[in-house]
């Protein structure tokens, strides 16, 4: 049953140019996949910014560093879903080691490497800020997660996909030392097969933002536009 729907996803892709692609917020803060839309070229996306402590319980858990800890700011938290016409193994090791790969995803910021898997970024313009990005990088062949805490966020974020099953591939981020606007957050990129022919992905970001610029009319339309480009650019 799992390989014919597959395949009536890979069917539909083959009808629809990707360049009609649109944003889709969702209701649910865990939405489930729907297939046959995002093959169209839909990004789906829910986004809240909220009070830590409503936070519900199974996407709080994917905090293990303490993000929602922190006090005097905000939980901004989004998921997006999209499928990407190239086989799985694409989202390899490379992707969090290749600093030309990482600037190419992040034109709207200068970035440096600090060490293999961690770099600084820069963000431009009268009121771009600063900040640490280190990666992980995780699958049954290769595997950067050591830490604790990062090997268990990663876990409770492939159980919060539920049917999905097994990811064959998760990238794990944390940003953190950011130099106005922010605290810290956490990113969990977990990669599907799509009959060895495209890539169902889905990322949870949570992040803490400092409450005095915690303005969703502000934060959301910057997401959103930056979510479309860097899903145009990984599409390329």
């Amino acid at each position: 049953m799992k390989k014919l729907m597959f395949g009536l996803v890979l069917a539909i892709l083959a009808l629809f140019n990707f360049a009609q692609a649109k944003m889709i917020e969702k209701p649910e803060l865990n939405f489930s996949i729907n297939y046959n839309d995002l093959a169209k070229g839909e990004i789906h996306y829910s986004f809240s910014l909220m009070n830590a402590s409503d936070l519900p319980l199974e996407i709080a858990n994917l905090d293990t560093v303490g993000i929602t800890q922190i006090g005097g700011s905000k939980i901004l938290y989004n998921k997006v879903a999209y499928i990407i016409k190239k086989p799985v193994q694409f989202f390899n090791y490379q992707q969090i080691t290749n600093l030309n790969e990482i600037k190419r995803l992040m034109p709207h910021a200068k970035v440096s490497k600090i060490s293999e898997r961690s770099f600084k970024v820069s963000t431009k313009g009268l009121f771009g800020f600063s900040y640490i990005m280190d990666m992980e990088y995780d699958s049954e062949i290769v595997s950067t997660a050591n830490d604790a805490a990062v090997i268990e966020a990663i876990d409770r974020a492939r159980r919060l996909d539920g049917t999905l099953g097994q990811a064959d591939s998760t990238i794990y981020r944390h940003i953190h030392d950011f130099s106005k606007y922010s605290n810290a957050g956490i990113s969990l990129t977990r990669h599907y097969d799509l009959n060895g022919e495209a890539t169902l992905v889905v990322t949870t970001n949570i992040s803490s933002v400092k409450a005095m610029f915690a303005i969703e009319s502000i934060i959301k339309p910057s997401f959103t536009k930056e979510t479309e480009t860097m899903v145009d650019l990984t599409r390329k």
